[in-house]
């Protein structure tokens, strides 16, 4: 009996979704989808004053569709009304398109499955600004891509990135063939004496019909067709990370600025001159040079950036952008030469009325800036970085600054040249004007100039690395304390005093300090009588002391509650410490504030080279700081412990992870360190040091979701293990191998890894 009746469930079961996949069938095919195209070949303009006006009247109208700007209803005729926001009203003739739906329509498109779920019946989407041939030839392209488009015309070519968009097609290998087709057809079948550049649509209009993410791809299959290497083109020219973009040297990690989120609408043009050489042959091609010339008429840069080593390349820049007019709101050019010429000449390249943001990179006279600033007086910001700044210069800015209070500018020099500095002159000093020199001569000038100028960032160091360690003494403390700006403090070679650590813990303004090369004995009964609690500075770091700094110095760094990032390189400071116990009653007034553990975003450890032995940095650490939360950890030490381990499976918002070894002999378990599955998903960049990779790490490496750098060296590499990365499993990923260099790797390495990846594989 028990079976019996276990047998009529299974039977239901079976039934109610047969049941269910049969009305999904049946309600697919009895779907249709009615395409409606608005354009003004069909619009109706005296529709007003017609007889059926009366009628319209008098129905209930229904709104078939409204967005922000439009709300469209179809009337008792099947005229279309499309009302604007600002008042204005259209009529149209129904022009309409009837398919049958599918879960695969149009390329699986994202709208036509949405409005599926609501409408079941019948399926309406409007398609304005399209013609209806246009569309057909759509429809063609979807069961053709190959399909050879002869003559194809600008209106044709915008109308289909229109529907494209419209029907919210994601990005897929079929989509991708057809836009890469239209572009071919483009460039190869148009009948190029006809293509008449003034008479292109303009630039607001199309990027209101088309998405940035379509235009951005439209860029890059140019770039391939000239380049013929995609690689090259998606990583290093046409980029969507701002982190690509290096306006100057770093002074941190590089991993910092890899930190940042990847921005999918943003389209970076990025051009050194390597790229400028090979991209210069458009210019000979009638038909590529138009092409290049129309694809920024249409597309809108949210950066364009010059980055160059050679003034040869500036002649063959000003060929290749013959005609050319980029539409940016930003625009970056660094140059190791004097390009103040180029920068004059780009005046002639670039919608000044569009441009907000000017940064430039390179050295340059008075004059010279005057120019500059005078050509783009239209900016908003300006970022100047130079080798040397003279008072001058530095006076000159500051009454352009003031006379302009709309602009801000921010210096940055090497160098500032503080002789013959009139302080009368930088007491008119501007909110509008930053000024970060990197180097300051000493003098008499130097404390007024702190008092007067701004100043965000203070680096205090001695000019010889072997002299004896300076202390800071009152005159530069008090100076100090008058900067009300002051963010970042940096100091070399100097003795810490108890007041300058005081100073540090009660500022206000302070976000990051960084101290090398320091002599300084803890003064643990004064701080642990110091009730205050700073919530302002973000980063601290700790570089090479000259001596050892004891593990109560975690006392002082625990009042920091706000510290998202902690550098502490070549440091010996809980040597001392024997057990868990005896650090916990170094830091006993935790206990009596009743505080928690502070929340880590950025942490980097590099142990001392002369100590092998030095106790568990992360162990000690985490009695304070919490570690679930970092972003990015940098270990640079002679072993992975078994403590590591644990507390990396812990870590849940890794993005970047760079782990180094001291001695290459130590090996590293990947499939420990990434037993927590979450990381799969988050790592974006990854740089490993390896004795011998293995082909269980491979497979490893191959499982992580949105890696877009790995970088890897060996200490040997084997050719049959080397021949298991394949770049089709690292098809979005920038491959880097770091070690061994390749005048250092076998033939048969290299040759396999050129033809797997990219020739002349580095």
């Amino acid at each position: 009996m028990s079976i019996q009746i276990k047998n009529l469930h299974r039977s239901k079961r079976t039934a109610a979704i047969f049941i269910l996949l049969a009305t999904h069938v049946l309600t697919s095919i009895l779907t249709t989808v009615n395409f409606y195209i608005i354009n003004e070949e069909n619009r109706v303009k005296n529709y007003i004053n017609s007889e059926s006006t009366m009628d319209i009247m008098f129905k209930n109208e229904k709104i078939e569709y409204f967005d922000e700007i439009n709300r469209i209803t179809i009337l008792k005729d099947n005229v279309l009304r499309q009302e604007s926001k600002g008042g204005i009203t259209k009529y149209y003739e129904s022009n309409t398109v009837t398919l049958r739906y599918t879960d695969t329509n149009l390329l699986n498109s994202t709208l036509l499955k949405s409005l599926y779920i609501s409408e079941k019946n019948i399926i309406r989407v409007f398609l304005k600004d399209v013609s209806t041939s246009n569309f057909l030839l759509f429809l063609k392209l979807i069961d053709n891509p190959d399909l050879l488009i002869n003559q194809i015309d600008i209106k044709t070519f915008i109308d289909i990135l229109t529907i494209i968009t419209i029907l919210d097609i994601k990005k897929s290998k079929q989509r991708n063939k057809i836009i890469k087709e239209l572009l071919r057809n483009l460039v190869y079948g148009i009948n190029i004496k006809s293509f008449n550049l003034e008479n292109i649509c303009c630039l607001d209009y199309t990027n209101n019909l088309v998405k940035r993410s379509i235009f951005r791809d439209l860029l890059i299959y140019f770039l391939e067709f000239v380049y013929f290497n995609e690689k090259r083109t998606r990583l290093h020219i046409v980029i969507k990370r701002s982190c690509d973009v290096i306006y100057k040297k770093d002074r941190g990690p590089l991993y910092e600025k890899s930190i940042k989120k990847s921005q999918k609408n943003k389209i970076y043009l990025k051009l050194k001159d390597l790229d400028v050489k090979k991209l210069v042959k458009i210019v000979t091609s009638y038909n590529l040079k138009n092409i290049w010339i129309f694809l920024f008429k249409i597309i809108r840069l949210d950066l364009l950036f010059f980055n160059f080593n050679f003034t040869e390349t500036f002649e063959e820049l000003i060929k290749l952008l013959s005609d050319v007019r980029f539409n940016s709101e930003n625009f970056y050019l660094f140059c190791r030469k004097n390009a103040s010429e180029l920068l004059l000449k780009m005046e002639n390249h670039i919608f000044l009325k569009n441009l907000k943001v000017l940064k430039f990179n390179f050295n340059f006279d008075l004059n010279e800036l005057k120019q500059i600033l005078f050509l783009y007086q239209k900016v908003i910001r300006c970022k100047i970085n130079t080798n040397e700044i003279n008072f001058e210069t530095f006076a000159f800015l500051i009454d352009y600054c003031l006379k302009n209070p709309f602009i801000s500018i921010k210096l940055e020099t090497f160098f500032y040249k503080s002789d013959n500095t009139d302080l009368n002159v930088l007491k008119f000093m501007t909110k509008n004007l930053l000024f970060f020199p990197y180097l300051i001569k000493t003098g008499k000038y130097l404390t007024g100039f702190l008092d007067f100028s701004n100043t965000r960032s203070i680096k205090i160091s001695t000019n010889n690395p072997v002299s004896p360690p300076l202390k800071i003494d009152d005159i530069v403390l008090n100076t100090l304390k008058r900067c009300k700006f002051l963010k970042y403090f940096s100091a070399k070679n100097i003795i810490i005093s108890d007041e300058l650590l005081i100073y540090i813990l009660e500022s206000l303004t302070l976000l990051s300090v960084e101290i090398k090369n320091l002599v300084y004995v803890f003064n643990h009964d004064l701080f642990s009588k110091i009730d205050t609690l700073n919530l302002n500075l973000k980063v601290f770091g700790l570089f090479s002391p000259r001596s050892c700094i004891k593990s109560n110095f975690m006392i002082y760094l625990a009042k920091f509650r706000s510290i998202s990032h902690i550098k502490i390189e070549n440091t010996e400071i809980f040597r001392e410490v024997c057990s868990l116990e005896y650090f916990w009653q170094k830091i006993c007034f935790f206990s009596k504030k009743n505080l928690e553990r502070i929340f880590l975003e950025h942490l980097e450890i590099k142990y001392p080279v002369k100590s092998p032995y030095m106790g568990n940095c992360m162990y000690f650490m985490s009695k304070i700081y919490d570690f679930v939360n970092l972003r990015s950890i940098f270990l640079y030490s002679y072993i992975l412990t078994e403590v590591d381990y644990i507390f990396f499976n812990k870590m849940n918002k890794l993005e970047v992870v760079t782990i180094e070894f001291i001695s290459q002999s130590n090996k590293i378990d990947l499939k420990r360190l990434f037993k927590n599955s979450f990381l799969l998903n988050t790592v974006t960049t990854l740089k490993i040091y390896f004795d011998e990779i293995t082909h269980a790490d491979i497979q490893i490496l191959k499982s992580f979701k949105n890696l877009i750098t790995l970088s890897i060296s060996l200490n040997t590499i084997d050719y049959k293990t080397i021949q298991n990365i394949k770049r089709k499993d690292f098809r979005t990923t920038d491959f880097v191998l770091e070690k061994p260099i390749r005048n250092r790797r076998s033939q048969n390495v290299n040759a396999y890894l050129d033809s797997e990846f990219t020739m002349n594989f580095p």
